[in-house]
């Protein structure tokens, strides 16, 4: 397995179900996220091996989706979940992105802090609109946009 400079790995398919377990422990939804898992992102401690965080990537012929923006509990506070979302945006704009979305509930000024902005959700992609995370996991939850041509 192969990390950045941040200690950030590609997900294997062998951490599903640790990431799985994350989502449920952070109260996040994880349905659909074995369809996406080939786009999702890891931080895991050196150590103990434990996966401390995640990140995922939904692909779309017109938008990318960032999903699952999850850290461990007991390792918030280190900027993992900031290591987690730069290598996402890098690895989108290396797909060809300019833009990436998320929904949020509960992180909105986070994500604000990191150079996402409130987006109306007509204004988001139609295919990243039709996203399970769109139509049924978080219906009522603002939505944020991204743009990769600017700075953070």
């Amino acid at each position: 397995m192969k990390r950045d400079e941040n200690g950030v790995y590609p997900a294997e398919v062998e951490d599903l179900e640790a990431v799985l377990k994350l989502l449920q422990l952070v109260g996040l939804p994880t349905e659909d996220v074995e369809t996406h898992f080939e786009n999702f992102m890891i931080w895991q401690d050196s150590e103990t091996m434990k996966i401390l965080g995640c990140v995922g990537l939904e692909i779309y012929d017109d938008g990318m989706l960032m999903r699952s923006v999850a850290v461990h509990p007991s390792s918030r506070g280190r900027r993992i979940g900031k290591k987690l979302v730069d290598a996402s945006l890098m690895k989108a704009k290396a797909l060809g992105a300019t833009s990436v979305y998320l929904l949020t509930d509960t992180a909105e000024n986070y994500f604000k802090r990191l150079g996402f902005s409130l987006v109306a959700r007509e204004d988001v992609p139609n295919g990243v609109k039709e996203s399970i995370e769109f139509t049924k996991l978080c219906i009522g939850a603002p939505s944020m946009k991204k743009d990769l041509d600017e700075k953070k």
